[in-house]
């Protein structure tokens, strides 16, 4: 059996195992099993907003992927990024407050991140109750009577009112989440936790009714909030950040060339392990590269290559039952959506041979991400010996402003090797705000200093962008030869990035 069509037994098998087994009775309806999907956009991402230029992140493209089919109990639920426009219902007393989470607070210092939990509350006590609703009504009789009576009454009391009558099987959650969206994202399924039982055999429920946390599926988990050089990952604890015990699948795609400072990756491993049904894999590119977010030419640089990281995820979901459209549905029902996630032959093919240049053995994600960054830190050294143009150059050129603020990677390069031949720290400041010193590690340099193959100079060239290149409104102390920040669960320990090194 091909690998294609294993995926599609195990997706067919995936999607129907809540079907009863027993005859159906007359008023049996699949609408008893509910699929509730919830989204949380990543830091300045807006499925709205990103429309006129389809920038959509790959959150975004899955959210217009997902059935939304209320009357068979299926339900997909949005929330838009911190730092863009909030997509929940707002007080006329927080009018003020959404403003300013919606704007600069929210994009620098993560505000407004409560707000979206409490917004996904909101919508999955929406979601039961209307389900509530919809099924007593098929029933009819005294149970559609009680429905009736309290359809306006909150979840809770509803629920009370129709406690008896079993008009629920089983309650399906998945969850999906980019940057800031992900922490969200993990600090949901712990909230939603919280509201659930377990019994003897480990099984959940959750107002009386069966709960299973089916998929979790997260693009570069980034908790941190606020100060350049000190990352606070407040309002979230670490036990909210935990993948919960009961998800049965959590999938993490990392970003391996992300280097701004204030986007640490929070990893679901959990002190050095992973348990049964978890997978963490480091993708090449930065940030928004894995997790969407830009706009066809920017930098000069593709976005298409962030579609294989999104079909990646799709496929994922699927064969863990996440009611989304497979793509030959949405090709036949959507395809406009379709688009979204296609991927032409020069994309696929170009990151094919990148992974080759790679090799395939088994890495740790830290091995992993200084693997990556090899290729990176050979292939900006053998354009810069060959006076070619590096991505992100040209947006540094034309703006005076962000020449001020930093250097180029070619520019630093120098630097960075003369200190590390004096076995000198390298001191970084930020605006004569914030400062930090690292030690300079020799493998960056040889890298440098390796020729990188063409095909590796052609996938940089055509698909990575330059998180920094643009990253205007931020402060913070800045190097090409700095290491991100790895967090584990639990820990929130930099694992072996706090020196500079993976």
């Amino acid at each position: 059996m091909s690998a294609d069509a294993s995926a599609l037994v195990r997706s067919i098998a995936a999607s129907n195992r809540d079907v009863p087994r027993t005859t159906p009775g007359a008023r049996q309806d699949c609408s008893d099993v509910l699929h509730l999907t919830f989204f949380f956009d990543g830091t300045g991402n807006n499925r709205d907003e990103d429309g006129a230029l389809q920038k959509w992140s790959n959150v975004a493209r899955l959210f217009d992927a997902a059935r939304d089919d209320n009357s068979n109990g299926i339900y997909a639920v949005y929330t838009s990024g911190v730092g863009t426009p909030f997509n929940g219902a707002v007080p006329l007393t927080d009018k003020i407050d959404v403003w300013r989470e919606d704007h600069l607070f929210g994009a620098m210092a993560g505000d407004g991140g409560e707000r979206r939990l409490s917004k996904g509350d909101t919508d999955f006590s929406a979601a039961l109750a209307q389900a509530l609703v919809a099924n007593a009504r098929k029933q009819g009789g005294e149970v559609a009577r009680i429905a009736n009576e309290n359809q306006n009454e909150s979840f809770e009391k509803l629920n009370r009112a129709l406690a008896g009558h079993r008009l629920i099987k089983v309650i399906n959650i998945s969850i999906f989440g980019f940057s800031r969206g992900a922490a969200l994202a993990r600090a949901f399924a712990n909230r939603l936790l919280e509201r659930c039982s377990a019994s003897r055999d480990g099984s959940m429920s959750m107002d009386g009714y069966p709960v299973r946390f089916v998929f979790m599926g997260l693009f570069d988990t980034v908790a941190s909030f606020g100060l350049p050089a000190q990352n606070m990952t407040l309002p979230f604890e670490d036990r909210e950040l935990k993948i919960p015990s009961c998800v049965e699948r959590c999938v993490h795609f990392v970003a391996a060339h992300e280097l701004r400072f204030s986007f640490p990756v929070d990893l679901i491993r959990d002190n050095g392990r992973y348990r049964p049904g978890m997978t963490e894999k480091v993708y090449p590119g930065v940030h928004s590269d894995v997790g969407g977010g830009y706009t066809a030419n920017e930098q000069g640089v593709s976005d298409s290559y962030a579609r294989i990281p999104l079909n990646d995820m799709l496929a994922e979901s699927l064969s863990s039952g996440v009611r989304l459209m497979s793509l030959d549905e949405l090709k036949a029902s959507r395809a406009t959506i379709a688009h979204r996630f296609a991927v032409d032959d020069k994309t696929r093919q170009s990151y094919q041979q990148y992974t080759m240049n790679i090799g395939g053995q088994s890495l740790t994600v830290e091995e992993s991400i200084k693997r990556h960054m090899q290729m990176f830190y050979s292939s900006c050294g053998t354009l810069s010996r060959n006076k070619q143009p590096i991505v992100g150059g040209q947006s540094l050129q034309d703006s005076f402003i962000k020449r001020q603020m930093w250097a180029g990677i070619d520019e630093e390069a120098p630097a960075y090797a003369e200190a590390l031949e004096g076995n000198k720290s390298v001191v970084l400041s930020g605006q004569r705000i914030f400062f930090y010193t690292f030690k300079p590690e020799a493998w960056k340099l040889r890298a440098w200093e390796t020729n990188a193959a063409t095909s590796t100079i052609e996938f940089f060239a055509h698909y990575v962008h330059n998180s920094k290149v643009d990253f205007v409104l931020n402060s913070e102390p800045f190097s090409y030869f700095r290491s991100r920040g790895v967090n584990e669960q639990h820990s929130k320990q930099l694992a072996h990035g706090a020196s500079g090194g993976w």
